[in-house]
């Protein structure tokens, strides 16, 4: 009796074993939104989901020839306080999703390009620690009133961008 597996179904069982776990997720970078500010000086919001790949990594910079400035930052809560603090970087790890969302990591976008906002779509930049660059296509969408403005971003310019948590509404407006 022969007990060694053949090479057919050693190969069936890796595959077998293989698709259980699904498809390997890619790096990259999806679902962007820009949420443009009512009000010319004042810096627009932008959200997206990040796609962690085979390895973690970093995003290290957004970018676009479309906007002046586009800075990473986080919504954060401390001593009573809801404020935003610049990011340098983002950690991705490999196969999970990071999302930018209102109330925590989000885009701030300075100078939008009014061919962008005409056209209703921006192209962002987005560059992680392996020096991968992903162009990514944005909706650019009006945020509204002044107001509904700051609870998008998740804070309040008259108090020099922090306000009380309990105050704050952090859901995104429609």
């Amino acid at each position: 009796m022969n007990l060694k597996p053949s090479a057919l179904s050693v190969a069936m069982a890796a595959s077998i074993s293989l698709t259980a776990c699904g498809p390997a997720q890619i790096l990259g970078a999806d679902d962007a939104v820009v949420k443009l500010s009512p009000l010319e000086n004042n810096p627009s919001a932008g959200y997206l989901t990040l796609r962690g790949g085979a390895e973690d990594q970093k995003l290290v910079e957004v970018t676009s020839k479309q906007a002046d400035r586009i800075e990473l930052h986080e919504t954060v809560k401390e001593g009573g306080l809801t404020k935003m603090q610049t990011l340098q970087e983002v950690n991705v790890p490999a196969g999970e999703n990071v999302e930018f969302k209102p109330g925590g990591k989000h885009l701030m976008i300075w100078g939008v390009n009014k061919g962008a906002i005409e056209k209703g779509q921006m192209n962002l930049l987005v560059k992680y620690s392996n020096g991968e660059i992903f162009k990514v296509p944005a909706k650019i969408e009006t945020m509204g009133s002044e107001q509904s403005m700051h609870s998008e971003i998740g804070t309040d310019k008259t108090a020099g961008h922090a306000m009380p948590s309990e105050t704050m509404d952090t859901a995104p407006a429609e």
